[in-house]
């Protein structure tokens, strides 16, 4: 007899990011990114660091934070270490 499977409390990604540019040199640099499981192979691909961080979030029952407009990505300057407001402390 099976038994349900119980939740997972431990995952396991391998991140890869790279930096993309159109067919115009003069468009701007966009952030790509995917996740790939080490035990099964499946990769999933991401058009901004924003989606990949709801992705995550979701995978682990939370909800993703929130977004600031003004940045191109929607990650905010709150997801960056390096942002004034985090150095301020």
């Amino acid at each position: 007899m099976r038994t349900p499977q119980a939740p997972r409390r431990y995952v396991a990604y391998l991140l890869r990011g790279w930096a993309a540019r159109g067919d115009d040199p003069a468009a701007p640099v966009v952030w790509r990114f995917s996740l790939e499981d080490p035990h099964t192979g499946r990769r999933r691909g991401f058009a901004s660091l924003a989606r990949l961080v709801a992705a995550l979030a979701e995978e682990c029952g939370g909800e993703p934070p929130p977004t600031d407009a003004a940045s191109p990505d929607g990650a905010g300057s709150a997801a960056r270490p390096d942002s004034p407001e985090r150095r301020q402390s």
